[in-house]
């Protein structure tokens, strides 16, 4: 502690630390709480809600009247909405997508039994995310998980995008990492 001296009297505060008072203390730790356990709860319901936006973009490359619709997925890991994925496939579904793009980090069971019913209805294109590249990458922490995974990408007919291109239609190519 250091010690700060006035002409008339001599007080002790401590250098360095945060001297709120007990109840700003207590307000602001009550804050933090509140703020955090909102945080928790907005992320546990996005784990279990998924989210649609619908975009219209267009192209002097495509002819008149020409549309492609796609869907893209992305970042699912191993979240599973509803039973089995049966929201999620049945909004795709209702769609009518052209393709299903998507781009990386999921699950080995969750998402092969995804895309099993995906591939039943819509061509799926799937390149890898940062967790596929960590499975190739780290084979001392995941063993022979990315060969599994693109065993079970092949058996189901994706469309693998790991550091190559594909042409969707004579028009739209996509490229994966």
């Amino acid at each position: 502690m250091a010690v700060m001296r006035t002409a008339a009297k001599i007080s002790w505060q401590p250098i360095g630390k945060w001297d709120m008072g007990g109840n700003k203390m207590i307000a602001g730790a009550a804050a933090l709480a509140a703020v955090t356990v909102g945080l928790l709860l907005r992320s546990e319901y996005e784990k279990k809600h998924f989210v649609t936006d619908q975009y219209e973009i267009e192209s002097p490359k495509l002819p008149d009247g020409a549309a492609f619709r796609c869907v893209f997925l992305s970042d699912l890991h191993d979240n599973v909405y509803g039973t089995d994925n049966e929201p999620l496939v049945a909004a795709i579904r209702a769609f009518k997508p052209d393709a299903v793009l998507i781009g990386g980090k999921g699950d080995l069971t969750v998402t092969v039994s995804l895309l099993e019913k995906l591939t039943s209805f819509v061509p799926v294109y799937y390149a890898n995310g940062n967790h596929e590249e960590r499975m190739n990458r780290e084979r001392d922490v995941y063993g022979d998980l990315y060969d599994r995974f693109q065993i079970e990408l092949k058996r189901l007919g994706v469309h693998y995008l790991s550091d190559r291109s594909e042409e969707i239609n004579p028009r739209i190519r996509v490229t994966g990492c």
